[in-house]
């Protein structure tokens, strides 16, 4: 499933927060705990988010299977329904052919 509510969006764009303190780490300069803190807290976000949209993927399968199920079974009141429709109308265009 693709990530791209809003949420997702916009935590994806925060990734660039514990990627630049990947970098500093890289280069050596001095990154303090607050910052390292906050790099794993939108981190940890990003993956706890991707989990949750994989666990609803997962049940929102599950129930789009099931209402598909009801749809084909309701089918043939859907059609007695058109059917009725159509001949409701093919009624009142008899009616007003009837009238001329």
């Amino acid at each position: 499933m693709l990530l791209t509510s809003p949420l997702a969006v916009t935590l994806g764009l925060s990734l660039t927060i514990p990627l630049a303190i990947a970098g500093d780490l890289y280069r050596s300069a001095p990154v303090s705990v607050f910052s390292f803190i906050g790099g794993v807290l939108v981190l940890g976000s990003f993956v706890g988010n991707g989990m949750m949209d994989l666990k609803a993927a997962e049940e929102g399968t599950l129930v789009a299977s099931e209402l598909l199920t009801e749809d084909l079974e309701g089918n043939d009141e859907r059609e007695a329904l058109l059917s009725r429709e159509g001949s409701d109308e093919e009624d009142e265009a008899g009616e007003r052919e009837g009238r001329r």
